[in-house]
């Protein structure tokens, strides 16, 4: 979500910038948020389109890479 909206990553696990440190621009922004009783669509974030392309193919690279593990394992090698 950081990455599609502008904002940055931050909190313990994150190790980058701490809560207390965070400021309302690094909270990133969207163009509209649908909210309905089962989903929220954050659409028309404000990120940068290499970024959020990038990100995406290394999300699609650790799915196939899962994926591959997976069946490996069904097949017991």
């Amino acid at each position: 979500m950081a990455i599609a909206t502008g904002g940055i990553v931050f909190g313990d696990e994150a190790n980058v910038v701490k809560l207390e440190d965070v400021q309302l621009a690094d909270l990133g922004q969207v163009g509209e948020v649908l909210i309905t009783k089962d989903d929220t669509l954050l659409l028309k974030g404000k990120g940068k389109k290499e970024e959020v392309d990038k990100r995406a193919d290394q999300i699609r690279d650790q799915i196939e890479t899962s994926t591959l593990i997976g069946l490996q394992d069904q097949k017991g090698g």
